[in-house]
């Protein structure tokens, strides 16, 4: 093995390191606060996404079990990257729950409707932990929403459709806005927004 490749590889084990590391900073820092979700998207796919998740898989059982029962998984908004349907195949390898998104499900749906890929994220979740969802619609401006449709509006106006699982999932709103969104969509609900947890992202 040449010089360069070994730097390589010492450099790649050292930032996998530091990755770890950092994942587990931050499995203290909810365990201290008694929170129990770091959700991440898988990444790229680097032109195998069969092989990508089969490395993903072997990193996931290097983890420590406190970072392994807090880690969570989102589905991507890129087209050809990471639907519910690949994250499904991940999930049968490590049991990492799937955070749905309703947004970026659109921009990658994979083979399944929204209700379906919703219905089959919430499935990997343990019994005794509540699912997440995310929440967030297109910009308000046309012109924005031509040139940027993947970008989060300033506010959300639903309905947020939940298939009938309204008592059964926290949702979690990404808007420009922040708490004016979460306080303007509330308002517009009225006391109908107590039959689900609604929080802000």
């Amino acid at each position: 093995m040449s010089i360069v490749n070994r730097i390589l590889l010492l450099y790649t084990d050292a930032i996998l390191l530091l990755k770890h590391l950092s994942f587990l900073f931050f499995a203290l820092i909810k365990s201290f606060f008694n929170l129990i979700q770091i959700n991440i998207h898988v990444g790229g796919v680097y032109g195998n996404k069969e092989m990508t998740i089969e490395r993903f898989a072997k990193s996931f059982d290097s983890l420590s079990d406190n970072l392994k029962a807090r880690l969570t998984i989102e589905n991507d908004d890129t087209p050809n990257s990471y639907s519910v349907d690949d994250l499904l195949l991940l999930h049968d390898k490590t049991s990492i729950p799937i955070t749905f998104d309703f947004h970026h499900h659109q921009f990658c749906p994979g083979s399944m409707s929204q209700k379906d890929a919703f219905e089959a994220s919430l499935s990997t979740w343990p019994a005794d932990v509540r699912p997440v969802v995310h929440w967030s619609e297109v910009p308000e401006c046309p012109e924005r929403r031509r040139l940027h449709p993947h970008s989060h509006s300033n506010f959300v106006y639903g309905p947020i459709n939940l298939f009938g699982h309204e008592e059964d999932v926290d949702v979690m709103i990404e808007s420009k806005a922040r708490e004016a969104s979460l306080l303007f969509y509330r308002e517009r609900l009225g006391p109908r927004y107590h039959t689900s947890s609604v929080c802000l992202q």
